[in-house]
């Protein structure tokens, strides 16, 4: 009857403890699943971000990604699970656009290559590299504006 009980103590207390740990973490912190989702950068290794050359990223079905790295077109694919995130850009078009905008996009896709781990402050989704170091911050956008890029010119 001892042996019961301690199980039935411990049980308890362990149930508890978990639900404490779900109570003390922000709900919004969570990173849901990122697929059918699309985001533009705000903020890149703490330098900002360009307004008339947007680098974005959206995550489609089949683990796949694709967007604009500030000039060019890239595609890629991202494997999830839970607050683990890892994108792999694979291919880029090969556009040449003002020196401001060609080293927004390498921050951008340095950045994006060093992720390991997402989660959400708000409308915000900030992705972070394996030292805990944030490399981007971005917020959500309509799907479709992920991949097309306006008819401006960034001269």
């Amino acid at each position: 009857m001892r042996m019961a009980a301690r199980a039935g103590l411990a049980a308890l207390l362990l149930g508890t403890g978990c639900a404490a740990a779900s109570a003390m973490a922000p709900a919004d912190s969570l990173l849901p699943p990122l697929e059918g989702t699309a985001w533009r950068a705000q903020d890149i290794d703490g330098a900002g971000a360009l307004e008339r050359a947007p680098a974005t990223i959206a995550f489609d079905g089949g683990r796949k990604v694709a967007g604009r790295a500030a000039c060019n077109r890239y595609f890629g694919t991202f494997e999830q699970a839970g607050e683990a995130l890892q994108v792999r850009p694979a291919g880029l078009t090969r556009m040449a656009c003002p020196p401001e905008v060609m080293d927004e996009e390498r921050r951008f896709l340095v950045a994006l290559e060093a992720v390991t781990r997402g989660r959400r402050e708000g409308d915000t989704l900030v992705l972070l590299d394996g030292d805990a170091r944030i490399r981007m911050r971005l917020t959500a956008i309509p799907r479709q504006s992920a991949r097309q890029r306006s008819t401006e010119d960034w001269r």
